[in-house]
């Protein structure tokens, strides 16, 4: 009779240690959309972390799945996105309400292209116009060493005479 209480007992404790790492496995597994990506944090034991950042600009494609009858009652499903550079996709599961998680993600991209753009453009019109400015410098000292040129050889030819 002890035996299959220990049985039991051991069995209750393996039982709820293993649903606990699952809880935690699932509770701290997140994704931080900022304002310039994504930080995906995965959780892979009591001692093992794992911290990923992945920029908007190395983002190919941002896609969710909802898959069987209960994900689609309940409204959850994983979304995915995959990297240009590794072409790896990072994915979260069970995530309630994908398309709108999907429509956050992407729009966030946009606006950070769209700021990223801007700053490139602003950038490119400070260099163009620091190039214009030089031009301009040069060409007035050309013309006014011309007509330095020019005055000094009147200067020598009146002299002459």
């Amino acid at each position: 009779m002890r035996l299959i209480v220990y049985i039991a007992s051991l069995w209750a404790v393996i039982s709820l240690l293993w649903w606990l790492r699952n809880f935690f496995d699932y509770y701290l597994d997140a994704w931080i959309i900022t304002t310039e990506g994504i930080i995906d944090i995965e959780w892979f034991g009591l001692f093992h972390r794992k911290s990923t950042r992945i920029l908007f600009s190395d983002i190919e494609g941002v896609s969710y799945e909802i898959a069987g009858i209960s994900a689609t009652l309940m409204r959850y499903g994983t979304v995915s996105v995959e990297r240009i550079s590794s072409g790896e996709e990072v994915e979260l599961e069970y995530v309630p309400h994908p398309r709108d998680i999907e429509h956050l993600i992407l729009d966030q991209m946009e606006e950070y292209m769209d700021h990223k753009n801007l700053k490139d453009t602003k950038q490119v019109q400070e260099v163009l116009a620091n190039i214009v400015a030089n031009q301009l410098h040069l060409d007035d000292l050309g013309s006014q060493q011309e007509g330095n040129e020019q005055g000094v050889a009147q200067e020598e030819y009146e002299s002459a005479s």
